[in-house]
């Protein structure tokens, strides 16, 4: 696993999901997301295929809308506490993902979790 994954899976679930949402919501969606994309983990799909991300994302919560709200709250978890200036709007930030925009993708986490201190 690199650098970025490592720094990607530990925004993911100690930062961002256990601290907005709880460690047993967190562990329920971890579950739920697993059996929907046949094992494969987040991190990977988040930064690798994030159009199937959102699209497994969706089937998950059983609602589009829901997606996006949730994944919106990665923006505002960048905003108020990591006091991140240069955040993408939600439109722009789920834009990306249904583009399958990788580059934006990778690039925003890995700031993320350079700000946090879990990759250099």
């Amino acid at each position: 696993m690199s650098g970025v994954d490592v720094g990607v899976l530990s925004l993911l679930i100690d930062l961002w999901l256990d601290s907005i949402f709880g460690p047993l919501y967190h562990l329920t969606f971890r579950i739920k997301f697993s059996l929907a994309c046949k094992g494969r983990r987040i991190e990977d799909l988040i930064i690798s295929n994030p159009s199937e991300f959102l699209n497994t994302l969706s089937n998950v919560l059983n609602s589009e809308t829901v997606a996006e709200s949730f994944l919106c709250t990665l923006t505002t978890y960048a905003k108020k506490y990591l006091n991140m200036v240069d955040v993408p709007t939600c439109d722009e930030f789920i834009g990306w993902f249904k583009s399958n925009n990788t580059e934006a993708i990778v690039k925003f986490m890995v700031e993320l979790a350079r700000r946090r201190g879990l990759i250099h």
